[in-house]
């Protein structure tokens, strides 16, 4: 690049570091950015110092040998005691300008990195993008160098500028980060509707078609045939409801949990057993709760709750397998656990399964839904104070946790 003058080094600049910044990486922009100033202010080499926690990271093109030993200097700087320059500069906001750094009383580090790019003069200059210091531009000259106000002040107008473009290129980020969310969303709302009108569809196909079965031959049939076509009616109905409350407790009314009471935890657990009992078939459910254990619950959420995790672990599990409800004791909570030996969650998936909607994507299960029942578990759980994960191995079964706040039996006080 060819060297710029040191008295208008922004007008010059301006348009090849906006190209820089929302066209290349973030590395590659911070670099030309360090390479532009070397050679604007007619600096050996020009660094860009960026803090990431306790770290500095440095951005050198013009002497690369030395990023290694400034990067290593950059780290846990932030937690040293012996400020370096730029650490100095990001705690305070004001130029640090090091005319002779051999009189200059700092680490050991700095002095090494100085000596290997041959630097006898730093100006450190703040980078503050957001109104507040990020980063740092460094300009190492080969000679001492008496900084004036004027010097100073060009210096400082770069580094105005590269923070400009540092925020219009956050913003290009976020742009482009907001439209891949929406076209996200897009495809979820789709996969979303497409998901609901099958499963919609089945239900009202079974209640349609056996109620013009039973008005067609309504004289045809005895007493009990007609009793067997109404209770598949009612049975399919009754799949229609609960995924018609999926969807209104989905849409924010499983936060609002009724009010909690003192309630025994094992009578919660049986009735729960008790309503899904066509549900799990075959499958053996060994409960393994103490007696005489209250919980701080809602009846409704408590059922809706473990009903839910019974339903899945028998959805995604072998017939004649065992699923395990456990409960102990931590502190002031019991963790109750419904475990199934069934095909298990991969750990990508254990990290977004409770999410509205998200679906596990498998190619060997037949399992439909709508993919919420886990979201408004979660949320009743959540209202009623307590929390809910899972663990899983795939091909041997998961174990979904929750926990509630133990209480005193109904007739102690609170």
């Amino acid at each position: 690049m060819r060297p710029l003058s040191a008295r208008r080094p922004t007008r010059a600049l301006r348009s090849a570091l906006e190209a820089n910044l929302l066209t290349a990486d973030t590395k590659t922009a911070l670099t030309n950015i360090g390479h532009a100033a070397a050679n604007a202010f007619g600096a050996i080499d020009g660094v860009v110092m960026i803090r990431k926690g306790d770290d500095l990271r440095v951005y050198s093109s013009s002497l690369e040998h030395v990023e290694p030993i400034a990067n290593a200097m950059g780290r846990g700087a932030f937690s040293d005691e012996r400020e370096l320059p730029s650490v100095r500069v990001i705690r305070t906001g004001e130029v640090v300008a090091i005319g002779d750094v051999a009189s200059y009383d700092g680490p050991p580090e700095f002095f090494e990195a100085c000596r290997r790019a041959g630097v006898r003069a730093v100006l450190c200059v703040p980078i503050q993008p957001w109104s507040e210091t990020t980063g740092v531009l460094n300009l190492g000259f080969d000679r001492p160098k008496r900084f004036g106000r004027g010097h100073i002040a060009r210096a400082r107008a770069f580094a105005e500028e590269t923070a400009s473009f540092l925020e219009r290129a956050r913003v290009f980020d976020l742009e482009v980060e907001a439209r891949r969310a929406l076209t996200e969303l897009d495809e979820l709302k789709f996969h979303f509707l497409s998901s609901v009108a099958n499963e919609l569809q089945t239900p009202l196909t079974s209640i349609l078609g056996f109620s013009d079965l039973l008005l067609a031959n309504a004289d045809k049939l005895n007493p009990t045939e007609q009793r067997k076509m109404i209770k598949k009616i009612a049975g399919q109905a009754r799949v229609l409801a609960g995924l018609v409350d999926d969807l209104l407790e989905a849409r924010g009314g499983a936060a609002n949990a009724a009010q909690v009471e003192s309630l025994d935890l094992q009578m919660l657990v049986s009735k729960a057993v008790d309503s899904v009992r066509s549900t799990i078939g075959t499958r053996n459910v060994v409960v393994q709760v103490p007696e005489a254990w209250n919980v701080w619950a809602a009846t409704q959420a408590a059922d809706r709750v473990l009903a839910g995790l019974l339903t899945n672990a028998a959805q995604f599990s072998p017939a004649r397998s065992t699923i395990t409800i456990t409960a102990m004791k931590q502190k002031e909570h019991a963790i109750v656990s419904v475990h199934d030996e069934g095909i298990g969650i991969e750990p990508k998936d254990q990290e977004r399964i409770f999410d509205t909607f998200y679906r596990v994507h498998r190619t060997d299960s037949a399992v439909r839904g709508t993919g919420i029942g886990l979201s408004i578990a979660r949320a009743y759980v959540e209202a009623m104070g307590g929390e809910m994960w899972v663990t899983s191995t795939p091909g041997e079964g998961s174990t979904f946790w929750f926990t509630l706040k133990l209480a005193p039996p109904r007739d102690e006080p609170a």
